[in-house]
């Protein structure tokens, strides 16, 4: 069994907005080393297997860091809790 979304919501680079469950932050490193961008890449994986996508992206020079949100679809959540 790979990794779920416990993984995910509880990794170093990712919060989750606590209003919206359904959001997730991923916070990527400018300087994330092969490591990291192996773990980045597989957050992402997960992300995509339990119906997130990508949404807007925001860099924070000073902080070094670049935020991309990622978001379950409302179509795709209406199919779910129907």
């Amino acid at each position: 069994m790979g990794k779920g979304m416990n993984w995910v919501k509880n990794h170093q680079f990712c919060s989750t907005v606590e209003e919206h469950d359904d959001i997730v932050i991923l916070e990527v490193p400018y300087t994330a080393s092969n490591e990291q961008w192996e773990e980045i890449q597989e957050i992402i994986n997960v992300l995509h297997d339990h119906g997130y996508v990508e949404g807007q992206t925001k860099r924070i020079d000073q902080l070094q860091i670049e935020l991309v949100g990622f978001k379950i679809p409302w179509s795709q959540q209406r199919m779910n809790s129907g």
